[in-house]
């Protein structure tokens, strides 16, 4: 969040902790509360006829479910710019209302987890420590640009070019709380008019 600090980071990321870079200047974000889930696999059952029906996992629909809100809300500018102050999830720098990126776009990912007791000692770094657990750092990653697709960020989640995604678990004394920071760079932002057609 724009400017505020906690435990020397910030969602902003550019602390020289490591934790996330600085978001560039004109590169909507937009940060989504809770703890980080990643895109489950599949599951398969056969119905009556024979036909065999494929279902999401209720945890990854739960957190989709989750990150359309506030990439949706962020995307039609319905918090505004400081929107961060009565919401944990904004979007920075929105080219327009409605917008949507055209082209190859680059995606940062950040997944933030709290910190288990056994990292809460006197010892421990106080900052980020890298998560080497599960979730796989991939499925993250799936899950985000699945989110982003939904929202209306991108046109088709094919159009990233580059993916990078990272996962730590949080500083001591983090206020925020788990989440996710998804940022995005594009060329262009187009848009799209009544009709379907983009501008």
């Amino acid at each position: 969040m724009r400017g505020e600090k906690f435990t020397g980071w910030s969602v902003m990321g550019g602390d020289g902790q490591g934790m996330g870079q600085p978001i560039q200047l004109g590169s909507p974000w937009c940060w989504v509360p809770g703890p980080p889930v990643p895109k489950g696999r599949p599951r398969f059952s056969r119905a009556p006829g024979g036909q065999v029906r494929t279902r999401t996992p209720k945890r990854t629909q739960a957190w989709q479910a989750l990150a359309f809100h506030y990439l949706r809300a962020a995307r039609v500018g319905a918090w505004g710019w400081q929107g961060h102050r009565a919401h944990p999830g904004v979007a920075e720098a929105w080219p327009a209302p409605g917008a949507v990126a055209v082209g190859p776009v680059a995606v940062e990912v950040l997944a933030v987890f709290s910190r288990p007791k056994r990292l809460e000692r006197r010892a421990d770094p106080a900052g980020p420590i890298e998560h080497d657990k599960r979730p796989d750092v991939d499925n993250l990653g799936k899950s985000a640009l699945d989110a982003l697709q939904q929202a209306g960020w991108l046109v088709d989640d094919g159009q990233v070019s580059c993916l990078t995604c990272r996962k730590w678990w949080a500083p001591k004394s983090w206020e925020i709380g788990p989440g996710v920071r998804i940022v995005v760079q594009a060329g262009s932002w187009t848009v799209p008019t009544k009709g379907g057609r983009r501008g």
